[in-house]
């Protein structure tokens, strides 16, 4: 449970740590395991708000498929160094990590994969024909 309850806190969703312990989610192995369909299940049992829930399904499939997302390394282990967000909606593949494409698509309300490639291929395509 220390694990759950350390992830959710480095994204922000510490407010779901209870619920997902009462709700037997308390193995971060296993939630790294399930789908994106399972992982919306998962947030649905513990009462996250859609935007949250978009977040934490993103950041498993993420760190699942081993990609760093915000938090997935402890902060004490973690360098110190500032990051800025992308500030313009337009996303250029190469200017920005995978992480931040993610986190600005969230930003803009997308909540599923295929929102958030979607979200990416237009901006990418709009960047190309100018």
């Amino acid at each position: 449970m220390d694990a759950v309850k350390a992830t959710l806190k480095s994204w922000n969703l510490s407010q779901y740590a209870d619920a997902f312990f009462e709700q037997g989610y308390d193995d971060l192995a296993y939630l790294k395991t399930l789908s994106e369909d399972m992982l919306q299940r998962v947030a649905a049992a513990v009462g996250m708000k859609p935007g949250h829930a978009g977040k934490f399904s993103m950041y498993m499939a993420s760190i699942a498929a081993g990609i760093p997302v915000p938090g997935s390394t402890p902060a004490a282990l973690q360098a110190p160094k500032p990051v800025a967000a992308p500030t313009s909606s337009a996303i250029v593949p190469h200017q920005c990590s995978l992480t931040q494409a993610i986190v600005l698509a969230l930003e803009h309300g997308c909540t599923s994969r295929d929102d958030i490639v979607e979200f990416v291929a237009e901006r990418s395509s709009s960047i190309k024909s100018n």
